[in-house]
């Protein structure tokens, strides 16, 4: 009996190659979000450290022109903040996009997977039917043989 062949094989490893490419994309898009995470945290970080210097030197008495200056740094720092954190809400939304064709993209796969397995095992049923079949076929050769023999 010729061996199981599935005749949707060639499209199976495509949508496994798009499910890969999926899971690449996904991580890529979390990688991204971590980074601007990561850059909303430094950010904040700065402006804190300019906020302390500012009160420093406020409580020290200050000039007005370096004071305006603190406060327009502050201002321009969140501004940054607020724009990468649009960043991020953005990267947040691209992850589940992401997610989303990931997901599609497997369920597509393990479907044509599973019709692959289901012709297997109907493969694998109709060999053993086969070989049961030949099986049989040299029991009764092999008896009408010792039949035979066994007539005087």
């Amino acid at each position: 009996m010729k061996s199981f062949n599935f005749r949707l094989d060639s499209i199976l490893s495509y949508r496994d190659y798009l499910e890969k490419r999926a899971q690449i994309e996904l991580f890529k898009a979390n990688q991204e979000l971590l980074k601007k995470k990561d850059d909303v945290k430094q950010l904040n970080k700065k402006r804190l450290e300019i906020a302390k210097k500012c009160n420093s030197e406020e409580s020290n008495g200050v000039e007005v022109h370096r004071y305006q200056m603190y406060k327009s740094f502050l201002k321009v720092i969140d501004l940054q903040i607020e724009n990468t954190f649009a960043e991020v809400k953005n990267a947040e939304e691209s992850v589940r996009q992401k997610k989303g064709i990931l997901k599609k993209e497997s369920i597509r796969k393990k479907t044509l997977q599973s019709l692959k397995d289901l012709q297997f095992e109907q493969y694998k049923m109709e060999y053993e039917k086969e070989e049961q079949k030949i099986i049989d076929e040299l029991v009764l050769i092999r008896r009408e043989i010792e039949y035979e023999n066994a007539k005087p």
